[in-house]
């Protein structure tokens, strides 16, 4: 059976899911292990009780001089 995650838990993971394709999609840095985390990692690296100021994220924008 799989676990039950609070309601709160699986938006986060899913806004944050969210957040880093566009990151990526802009051509930012995003690590690939990042984009793939499912909840079961998500709930296990920050927890059912979310502490919002643990999901920010710092992605240095890529090199792309064509990108002005």
């Amino acid at each position: 059976m799989a676990p039950k995650f609070a309601e709160d838990t699986v938006t986060l993971w899913r806004v944050r899911r969210t957040i880093l394709q566009m990151l990526r999609d802009r051509h930012y840095n995003v690590d690939d292990s990042e984009l793939k985390m499912n909840l079961n990692e998500f709930a296990d690296r920050f927890g059912q009780s979310v502490n919002r100021d643990d999901l920010i994220i710092k992605a240095p924008k890529t090199d792309d001089r064509n990108d002005h």
